[in-house]
């Protein structure tokens, strides 16, 4: 067994091992950290030998094995690949080709990448959504006011290469140590280029406003959303995981970001807040499907089924329902996922419209399938 048989062999393992629902990231780190013997040029090529099959899995369904996986890496790579010029070298050679030329190699067409078209929303390129699957997107960083000069220098000074896209977002390959030059959270944040976009159809806030993110995570709007006004507001953080809390809190603080306000919420259920609390603005960035992001996840993708999309059209109901009380008359409502779904999306805001009397201002889908960047989906309502 040469070095790439043996390669596709451990990929073999760790794809039969990989328990469904778990980031492929984690299984892939659990993995070598138990077993020394593989180093970083291993560890590099096995893992990309991951996300080519999971990549490829609706295209390559009852293919063998190995196919499944050269054929991912035939799909993802844009230049010549050792692994692939030693076993499939008339693929190799065509590594510069287009996918959509790839593809027809293979008699196959972008739908076969992500077979659920039907079920999208008004994207307006699917075509290239489709196809964005199998690329993995970049990293992106975006620049905290007032530290444009700070963090150039820094990546310069660290020889790391960048990209600016707008005059707070920067591009960078997606191994990139930005960590071990930039002061995160205080001078930067990582955050997808789309995801950056999804507060610019809010209106101007009135000072000290008053703010809940019901479903804050790790906290990434409510620091942009500090970031784009230029005087204080009144900002209260929940969620319903309590480690999640406990990262949030660190982040904010890191990000000189005062929080009025922080608690573990199960929005599925009534809200702990006193009746008596009200808001100006409600972001609730909602747990979805995720399918936005699945050129990052694409293990996903593989695992996923449609009665799914039910269950978190369910769930986001639910949390928008019993967050809504707590909004001012003509409060404002920013919906948001990362999900492509009608359901989702177009769905939910017509519902929210119907059952609770708001009124629709803006929405729109972040497409980010043209710029290596996730796609998200924002819808401004008021009460």
């Amino acid at each position: 067994m040469n070095r790439y048989q043996s390669y596709l062999a451990t990929t073999f393992q760790l794809i039969k091992s990989y328990p469904a629902g778990t980031p492929l990231s984690f299984h892939l780190k659990s993995f070598f950290s138990k077993n020394k013997k593989y180093g970083s040029r291993d560890r590099k090529v096995i893992s990309s030998c991951c996300y080519a099959y999971f990549r490829s899995y609706h295209l390559t369904k009852g293919w063998p094995a190995e196919e499944r996986v050269l054929a991912g890496i035939f799909l993802q790579e844009q230049q010549s690949n050792p692994l692939l010029q030693s076993i499939r070298p008339e693929w190799d050679a065509m590594a510069a080709h287009s996918l959509a030329e790839k593809l027809r190699f293979l008699h196959k067409k972008p739908d076969d990448l992500f077979p659920f078209v039907s079920l999208v929303g008004g994207i307006k390129d699917k075509h290239s959504f489709c196809l964005s699957v199998v690329q993995q997107p970049d990293l992106f960083i975006r620049i905290r006011p007032g530290k444009t000069s700070v963090v150039e220098k820094k990546l310069t000074a660290s020889e790391i290469p960048y990209t600016k896209i707008s005059p707070d977002a920067i591009r960078l390959a997606n191994a990139a140590p930005v960590d071990r030059c930039l002061q995160l959270n205080a001078e930067a944040v990582i955050q997808d280029l789309s995801s950056q976009q999804v507060l610019q159809c809010l209106p101007a806030l009135k000072p000290h406003a008053a703010v809940w993110d019901c479903c804050a995570a790790s906290g990434g709007k409510s620091i942009l959303l500090v970031d784009s006004i230029n005087h204080p507001i009144k900002l209260t953080v929940s969620d319903i995981r309590e480690s999640i809390l406990l990262q949030l809190r660190k982040r904010l603080k890191e990000s000189g970001i005062h929080i009025q306000r922080i608690f573990k919420a199960d929005l599925t259920k009534p809200c702990p807040l006193p009746a008596d609390t009200v808001f100006d603005l409600l972001i609730c960035d909602a747990p979805c499907t995720g399918s936005g992001t699945w050129a990052r996840t694409p293990e996903q993708a593989a695992g996923f089924k449609e009665s799914i999309i039910n269950d978190f059209t369910a769930l986001q109901k639910k949390i928008v329902e019993n967050s809504l009380p707590y909004l001012v008359k003509d409060g404002l409502l920013c919906y948001i996922t990362c999900s492509v779904f009608i359901d989702e999306n177009e769905g939910n805001v017509a519902w929210f419209q119907k059952t609770h009397s708001l009124a629709l201002l803006h929405q729109e889908y972040i497409e980010g399938s043209s710029h290596k960047a996730d796609t998200m989906f924002v819808a401004l309502l008021k009460k």
